[in-house]
């Protein structure tokens, strides 16, 4: 309620949050309020929402009342009477318990089973995690408590399968219609069962499935070379990753794909996988397909070892993504759009000479390699993609090249305009030199400005930050798949994403 009725800008515990294009407010950081305020217990909130609530009167508008008025005890003990429901436990305040203290988490797990028990008159047998987060200790804590089972969202945590206690909840999902959701309540799952008749799931195999999908959805005819190329992550372990629906006519009707690569973080290494292409095509919108292929690839991803799946989404996704499956915001990128200043013999040249000329005009005279960069702020306090040899050899598809800009590196790719992957540079001094070497480089090029994307809270951010002015980007969107790296301490530049 109060990110849609409240003011662009809020402040909460000395922290400015602004609301984004999502109706979310976010930090500088890019973490969200409504993630924050997770990890606190409700003495917290409840300050919080007696301070926002005087801003505004929510319950001015009589529409909204569905999205504040929650059950009421008669309405509980309503449906409790009815022999068709069984009224389970989900907390008191709904506080993410792996935030809470051992004994706190143990106070609520055992005081929320007996507010039921005492309004309802029947013994209450299972917990439902709030936001589906949980951890072993908790599981067990709640068997301890009394209970007889514990629902999750999702198995998240290594023998979560064996665990007979442990049972999968669905949620009532407004995206797909009553038969599929009869189906998955039935089977217990969103997977294939959630599928229209004749269609079914497979494996990224043949890539030309995704040269005739692209087409129909983009009007763009992208050569299968191209996808071949882009999902060829043997490296790691796996050879490819995507998920695919078929139509019963056998031609490919929606996609999910990601391509692995290793994280680095404090000499641990994991798993992760960026969510790079969702794609359904037009004549097959609108079947729940989508939220039939989400919970199936996630599954998939899981089997296949990846502890963490993200992305850096459109507005669309982003909002499914994350009211509908879970995902949380884990970064934020930022853009400095760095101004150029070409002459017009420059500007001239670019237009009479074709682009491959140019760009080959400027290897020949800068390159230094194609290998790439490692990332500048993997040092301690952050972690990163690990770009070692397997991933620089991966990149290459793309096009992206080495320079030497006095006293650093900079990576470059020219191919849909002045790019900037990555800057290896040691201070704040050394960045303002390499600036003025990219510029000369660059302005041969004939473009107007050159283009970075920089997670926030890098030492690349901060000194950027002080020249140009920072513009929002990319959120980063997670998916956690039971990996024990911080996602809050991985970081990234335009170097990473897939489109580079």
């Amino acid at each position: 309620m109060y990110t849609k009725y409240g003011p662009a800008n809020t402040e909460w515990n000395g922290v400015e949050y602004k609301r984004n294009r999502f109706r979310r407010y976010v930090n500088e950081q890019g973490i969200a309020l409504a993630d924050e305020l997770r990890k606190e217990p409700f003495v917290v909130k409840r300050a919080m929402m007696e301070k926002f609530s005087r801003q505004f009167d929510y319950r001015k508008n009589e529409a909204d009342r569905l999205y504040w008025q929650l059950l009421s005890e008669s309405e509980i003990m309503e449906m409790s009477d009815c022999p068709l429901v069984t009224i389970g436990a989900h907390s008191l305040c709904h506080n993410d318990l792996r935030y809470l203290k051992a004994e706190e988490a143990e106070a609520d797990l055992r005081e929320s089973g007996k507010w039921l028990e005492s309004l309802t008159g029947k013994p209450v047998n299972a917990y439902a995690f709030p936001y589906g987060a949980y951890s072993t200790a908790l599981a067990d804590q709640a068997i301890q408590a009394g209970y007889q089972y514990v629902l999750a969202a999702d198995e998240l945590l290594p023998g979560d399968t064996e665990n007979k206690t442990l049972r999968k909840r669905m949620t009532v999902n407004p995206f797909i219609n009553i038969h599929q959701q009869m189906h998955a309540i039935i089977r217990g799952t969103y997977t294939e069962h959630t599928l229209p008749p004749g269609y079914r799931f497979s494996q990224l195999e043949n890539f030309q499935q995704l040269t005739d999908l692209f087409s129909a959805v983009s009007r763009n005819d992208i050569p299968s070379s191209y996808f071949e190329k882009k999902y060829a992550t043997g490296w790691t372990g796996v050879s490819s990753h995507g998920l695919l629906v078929i139509e019963p006519g056998g031609r490919p009707a929606a996609f999910i794909g990601a391509t692995p690569a290793f994280v680095e973080y404090q000499g641990k290494k994991e798993l992760w996988a960026q969510v790079t292409d969702i794609i359904t095509h037009p004549d097959h919108r609108r079947q729940g397909l989508f939220h039939a292929l989400v919970p199936a690839f996630i599954q998939s991803s899981r089997k296949a070892g990846i502890r963490m799946l993200y992305g850096f989404p459109n507005e669309n996704s982003h909002r499914i993504l994350a009211d509908d499956f879970g995902w949380t915001v884990i970064g934020q990128l930022n853009r400095f759009e760095i101004p150029l200043r070409p002459n017009w013999w420059n500007r001239l040249i670019r237009k009479m000479s074709s682009k491959e000329k140019g760009i080959e005009k400027i290897t020949l005279k800068y390159k230094t390699s194609d290998t790439g960069l490692p990332a500048s702020w993997n040092t301690g306090e952050f972690g990163g993609i690990l770009r070692d040899a397997g991933y620089f050899s991966y990149k290459k598809y793309n096009g992206g090249f080495v320079v030497k800009a006095e006293p650093g590196l900079a990576w470059m790719n020219l191919n849909r305009g002045c790019w900037l992957g990555e800057l290896q540079v040691k201070t704040e001094p050394e960045l303002k030199e390499a600036l003025q070497q990219l510029k000369a480089i660059t302005s041969s090029w004939g473009e107007k400005q050159l283009l970075f994307h920089i997670s926030t809270g890098t030492n690349l951010h901060t000194w950027l930050g002080k020249q140009y002015q920072p513009l929002s980007s990319f959120p980063v969107l997670g998916f956690s798949l039971g990996g024990s790296i911080p996602p809050e301490k991985i970081k990234f530049s335009l170097a990473d994403i897939d489109i580079f």
